[in-house]
């Protein structure tokens, strides 16, 4: 199972110099911060400055990202071969069912596929 940080970590590709790995220990920055500044800061000729305006914009896309994240609490998305197949709102129950590995019955997901 994919942990909800796995998006960022993916991200985590870029190299450091020597240099740079020594400035980022002594300033206290991790590479997910690196990351961050990547992602949300306003890109300038030398790299990317995590501005005000950029941070007031990062805020804004993150609050709607929540606010949606909430709509579809609870929503299933099945995968069948690298094809989606269905989504769906599962109920408590079902979520519990889908963690613990259970897969859609036989009848149901060869229904799908056709």
């Amino acid at each position: 199972m994919k942990t909800p940080n796995k998006a960022i970590e993916e991200r985590l590709e870029f190299q450091l110099s020597v240099h740079a790995e020594v400035r980022q220990r002594q300033r206290g920055l991790t590479r997910k911060d690196i990351d961050l500044i990547q992602r949300y800061g306003e890109q300038v000729d030398d790299g990317w400055v995590l501005s005000d305006r950029a941070l007031e914009l990062a805020r804004k896309e993150i609050k709607r990202t929540l606010q949606r994240l909430d709509h579809l609490a609870g929503v299933a998305v099945v995968e069948k071969g690298g094809t989606i197949v269905t989504a769906y709102r599962a109920t408590g129950r079902r979520v519990k069912r889908l963690r613990d590995g259970e897969r859609l019955g036989q009848r149901y997901s060869s229904q799908l596929l056709h």
